[in-house]
């Protein structure tokens, strides 16, 4: 018997639909774990993602399930990692085991990338008795054409050998760093009073320490004010503002105000004019990061969003492989153009009309290009015909379609070009004293009219810190303009941006090293994460409490600076993690062992917890001294459940650990402290009868007791961290 596993049941579906069109005849099985064809004897099932994991420390040694920092590094003898079965998935494996066991061929089918390669591997791995055939099916898109090519283009899974060793390697090196160096500086933390628990990992650490680099930029940030002279010419007839060319700031408002005057009345000379004719084409179609940063930009979606979208609309055949980190083509996909353009076409899922493009069609537009192919390509609409469909889509679906379909339109579409002059004046034949205009004329607008007409914005300039101006200006050196005016403006230097959940993921894709090769490294494996990880990284900073979302911004808690502070540069280093995905990429060609990489790990690890054996840290926040132990400090925490964000204070005092909520609308806790004994705080009690009453944390050693919230208008304002606006106070007295 053949046997296809696919990485989702989605798959599964698309190849059953696929078969069955093409004379097959496949039913679900009476369990409806799989699909079969008795007639050519094939069955069809699939995984759920990863079905494996890695065994837990505990697993290996009985006193590993206990954080004691005398026991690191925790490294399993011979390096030898165990895998289990996940116990959601257990009845899954079996029905695969199953039809393992019985199969003559296997063709795996999980997706094309490092981490659908290993999945399926490791399951079959797993299995003792399996075929000696095992083919490899690397499905891009789930529509008819592309399952067509992926299985004229079937191999041997050997092949892939490299590629899964690389993405066991991954999973392993995670374990090894994930393990050791969370437990370690989680205990050097936990004696400086810190209670949480310090995770870190090899992409995780470096992305909160840029965010935490960034908010530390923001705070360090002092305003200055500077003045800038606006010289108005009188070219042919228009006024036109100009910029100052050797002089473009002044931190002195009398001295601005100088040279504005030295050269009001004045005259300026051309002295150079550089005319450049731009043309500018689509080089690139979208891959995850892009289209998670546009779409971001445009609707506000997070990255988790639009990856969970893209993966809906490539289940519903309309779009190709979503976790492509690829923005190119390959060259004989140019043949399916003209169908998937028409499709666009006819539904109107574009701003602007479709016309003109055949001839473009056959012009291969530079994002067709088989060197760039890496093992997927751009993230492009299938050849499935999308009017017969849109009805069937949500608006987010609808939104992530259109820009997709966008940015595959805009290669089709005419060059965007402009003429760009740049001409510098001297005033009054003073070199000292010089202008400088650029002016911008739009000649053909081109795939630019998509975008522009789906946001309603104007062609934003793309020359910085100059005044540019439109209009068909003639100049010539030696030409003099009369210089009508010259304004003085105050300006304001502006801080950093935070990082959103769009910009982090930019960041992210392009970090970079002082050190040239561990820059091209970097480049080279497109930064840290992958395309399908970042969005993950983000939320699980956001989970653990390391950083919070305010306004769209990531903003990092106290934990998550302390951890950034407390961990050397190499832990939250990219060069680090670039380091890392080059040693990955050697084992995947063949040209270091796993053995080699392993040992390579643990020496790195070793070194990190012989060098910071000594350190100390100390809570920093120490604004709320605990109300019930007076020893400990309460540190702002907070986490999602079932989408709530529970939002609390914890203390630091591990002998105490009371918890309190935060305020509704302010990170401070909520409480109020007892006018009685000063040390508990009011708390809602019952009596043995189940009576609602409030009374002192503090009890049996304070008994203060209030019988209702009237009771306690008259409370005094004895707690420190609560205002006469605090929505506790307000709700006591409702």
């Amino acid at each position: 018997m053949q046997l296809y596993i696919t990485e989702k049941p989605s798959v599964a579906r698309a190849l059953v639909d696929f078969f069955n069109a093409h004379g097959a005849n496949f039913k679900e099985s009476e369990k409806r774990d799989y699909y079969i064809d008795t007639t050519k004897k094939t069955a069809i099932t699939w995984a759920v993602g990863h079905i494996m994991g890695l065994y837990e420390p505990k697993k290996y040694k009985e006193e590993w399930q206990h954080w004691n920092i005398n026991d690191l590094p925790l490294i399993p003898d011979g390096y030898q990692f165990k895998k289990y079965v996940h116990a959601q998935y257990k009845s899954r494996y079996a029905s695969i085991k199953a039809l393992v066991e019985t199969a003559t061929t296997i063709i795996h089918a999980g997706d094309p990338d490092r981490e659908g390669q290993v999945l399926i591997d490791e399951i079959l791995e797993s299995i003792k008795k399996k075929p000696a055939t095992i083919k490899r099916l690397r499905l891009n898109a789930l529509d008819t054409k592309s399952i067509k090519d992926a299985l004229d283009a079937i191999d041997d899974n050997k092949n892939y050998k490299g590629l899964s060793q690389a993405g066991d390697m991954r999973s392993v090196i995670d374990w090894m760093i994930g393990m050791n160096l969370t437990r370690f500086f989680t205990a050097i933390a936990r004696k400086g009073g810190y209670t949480t628990t310090f995770p870190i990992g090899r992409v995780k650490t470096p992305t909160l320490a840029m965010i935490v680099k960034r908010e530390q930029e923001i705070k360090a940030f002092k305003e200055s004010v500077y003045f800038k002279v606006n010289p108005v010419l009188d070219i042919q007839g228009q006024a036109v503002t100009a910029s100052m060319d050797k002089l473009p700031s002044f931190t002195n408002e009398n001295d601005a105000q100088i040279i504005a005057n030295s050269i009001i009345n004045g005259l300026a000379i051309v002295d150079s004019v550089d005319t450049k004719e731009i043309t500018q084409d689509v080089k690139e179609l979208h891959n995850l990061d892009t289209l998670q940063v546009e779409a971001s930009k445009i609707y506000d979606y997070t990255p988790k969003q639009t990856a969970s979208i893209l993966q809906k609309l490539y289940e519903k055949k309309l779009t190709s492989y979503p976790r492509s980190d690829c923005k190119y083509l390959p060259e004989a996909q140019a043949a399916d153009a003209p169908i998937i353009l028409e499709h666009i076409k006819e539904a109107a899922i574009l701003p602007v009309p479709i016309t003109n493009i055949p001839e473009r069609v056959y012009n291969l537009p530079k994002p067709f290009n088989d060197k760039k192919i890496t093992a997927h390509h751009a993230i492009v609409p299938t050849t499935l015909p999308i009017k017969e469909h849109l009805s069937e889509l949500s608006q987010d679906e609808k939104n992530i379609y259109q820009l997709i379909c966008m940015k595959y339109a805009s290669m089709f579409f005419a060059p965007h070009r402009y003429s760009q002059q740049v001409i510098l004046f001297n005033v009054n034949d003073n070199e000292e004293l010089t202008l400088r205009l650029s002016v911008k004329n739009i000649s053909e607008e081109g795939w630019k009219a998509l975008y522009r007409k789906h946001t309603n914005k104007e062609e934003v300039p793309d020359i910085a810190d100059n005044n540019i101006v439109t209009g068909q200006f003639t100049f010539q050196q030696g030409d003099t303009y009369n210089i009508e005016d010259a304004v003085v403006t105050m300006h304001k230097t502006k801080p950093p941006k935070r990082y959103t959940a769009g910009s982090i993921i930019t960041a992210m894709t392009n970090i970079t090293s002082d050190n040239k090769e561990l820059a091209a490294i970097l480049k080279n494996v497109k930064g840290i994460g992958t395309s399908a990880t970042r969005a993950g990284i983000i939320d699980e900073l956001t989970k653990s409490g390391l950083i919070q979302l305010k306004k769209k911004q990531l903003v990092p808690t106290q934990e998550g600076i302390t951890l950034v502070d407390l961990v050397p540069e190499e832990v939250k280093s990219a060069e680090y993690t670039a380091l890392m995905e080059a040693d990955l990429d050697a084992l995947q060609n063949g040209d270091i062992t796993p053995f080699e990489l392993m040992n390579k790990i643990e020496k790195f690890i070793r070194y990190i917890i012989d060098n910071e054996k000594n350190i100390t840290v100390d809570v920093q926040d120490k604004s709320f001294l605990c109300p019930i132990c007076q020893k400990g400090y309460l540190l702002f925490k907070q986490y999602r459940k079932n989408d709530e964000l529970i939002r609390y204070f914890r203390c630091t005092n591990t002998d105490c650990n009371c918890t309190l909520p935060a305020c509704p609308d302010k990170d401070i806790p909520e409480y109020i402290i007892c006018p009685e004994c000063q040390k508990g705080y009011i708390k809602e009690r019952r009596s043995s009868s189940g009576k609602l009453f409030y009374g002192c944390s503090h009890y049996p050693r304070c008994k203060k007791t209030y019988p209702n919230r009237d009771a306690m208008e008259t409370l005094p304002d004895t707690n420190p961290f609560l205002h006469i606006d605090s929505p506790i106070e307000d709700a006591f007295k409702q």
